[in-house]
């Protein structure tokens, strides 16, 4: 009877698998936060609104402390030199499908050889700019059911998420000149619908960063930071502190289409690396607005402490030397390039 009981189990778990093992989440050990205190601010950088940047995302800066975003009225890549923030270079020519333009960005970064490397998802490709003006190469050779979202360096290879399950994964790796080498976080479920469910685009959705070679991924509807390695291998997946995410179900199905269910809300914001640590930032219920940085450990997962921002922030990035954070003032309902600078315990 017990051997009959072991094997009906073993059927029900080997049922329920999915090929990337480890997916759910687990708790941290700490509760509650352990807030360590305001980022020291170094300076105000720049007014956005005041220079005429009125919907500016996903900024990046090298180590030099340039700047780049993407303005979307503008529809232009810009770039802020450290000698004069106030007047920024617009680079690629605007919007359209062409080789030189842009249809729908949705992240961009600066790359270890200091150029810039952006997703475009309904242009269907990724691209590669120099600080000049010049474009490098355009990838529009995608798997059509690829669409660019989230772009980052590990190593030699860039990768790239995509919105859109593509059968292979939803994780594309390619090399530095852009050519595919393959894909990671295939899903397979023996229930139709719920391998549908599963590979639904909401479940990716996140940013991402790379630390020793790994992908860390952090979810923007799921309360997850994982860490995977390019062999497809969860290394760790655990859930952030003081956050109890969205409740499931987060997806409705009609027919062939997922859509959110009305109640659920982006919750999580950046990550970035820096040494042996994460540092993310989650709105949680409060939605788009984050009050915390977060550090955790790079190498467990585990959370570490936390620091305040002195007002709103709506994304963050850093340099070798600073975190910059665009934020929102309710004083003067302007929102800004806020430098300020890494605290001490990130360097041990």
């Amino acid at each position: 009877m017990v051997g009959i009981l072991i094997f009906a189990l073993l059927v029900i778990i080997q049922s329920q698998a999915v090929t990337f093992e480890n997916w759910e989440a687990v708790n941290q050990e700490e509760t509650k936060r352990s807030v360590l205190g305001e980022l020291k601010i170094e300076e105000m950088v720049f007014g956005l609104e005041q220079n005429g940047l009125f919907e500016s995302a996903y900024f990046d800066s090298d180590i030099h402390d340039n700047l780049v975003a993407y303005d979307f009225p503008r529809e232009k890549i810009m770039l802020f030199t450290n000698s004069d923030y106030k007047n920024p270079f617009e680079l690629t020519e605007g919007r359209g499908r062409g080789p030189n333009e842009l249809r729908m960005p949705r992240d961009l970064i600066i790359s270890n050889d200091n150029h810039i490397l952006i997703t475009d998802s309904e242009g269907l490709k990724f691209e590669k700019w120099s600080f000049t003006n010049r474009l490098v190469y355009s990838n529009s050779k995608l798997n059509k059911l690829i669409k660019p979202d989230q772009i980052t360096e590990c190593g030699e290879s860039i990768i790239i998420t995509s919105s859109q399950y593509s059968n292979d994964g939803f994780y594309h790796i390619y090399d530095k000149n852009g050519l595919y080498k393959k894909s990671i976080g295939k899903i397979t479920h023996d229930n139709k619908q719920k391998e549908k469910d599963l590979r639904s685009g909401y479940r990716v959705l996140g940013d991402i960063d790379c630390h020793n070679n790994d992908i860390i991924h952090v979810g923007l509807y799921q309360n997850y930071i994982r860490k995977i390695n390019l062999d497809g291998n969860i290394l760790y997946s655990v859930k952030v502190i003081e956050y109890e995410g969205n409740e499931e179900p987060l997806i409705s199905t009609d027919g062939k289409w997922n859509s959110l269910n009305d109640n659920v809300v982006a919750l999580s914001g950046n990550v970035e690396v820096f040494n042996d640590y994460l540092l993310i930032s989650f709105g949680g219920k409060k939605g788009e607005w984050y009050y915390y940085l977060d550090v955790y450990s790079a190498i467990s997962g585990n959370y570490e402490f936390s620091y305040k921002f002195s007002n709103p922030v709506k994304e963050f990035f850093i340099s070798d030397e600073y975190i910059y954070t665009k934020e929102y003032n309710f004083n003067d309902h302007e929102s800004y390039i806020i430098k300020y600078s890494i605290p001490t315990e990130l360097y041990k």
